[in-house]
């Protein structure tokens, strides 16, 4: 499975008051299938990091032999 935050931030904007959040998006792609699991996140913590690879598994029902990360 290949990981990594995608290179482009997005933003959410806050509807009762205007604020504009930026979100950064987590993708896993199982690169035979190209198989993709997506999810936003506030902030690249490593909580977050792991959250998302959790997640992950649980979408594509498992956990992959290998991991790897892109330019970390």
């Amino acid at each position: 499975m290949e990981v990594d935050w995608a290179g482009s931030t997005l933003h959410i904007t806050d509807r009762s008051n205007g604020e504009v959040i930026p979100a950064y998006v987590f993708i896993a792609t199982l690169p035979y299938s190209q198989l993709s699991y997506v999810e936003a996140f506030l902030d690249m913590k490593s909580a977050n990091w792991l959250t998302a690879h959790i997640h992950a598994f649980a979408y594509f029902g498992g956990a992959p032999e290998t991991l790897v990360p892109d330019n970390l």
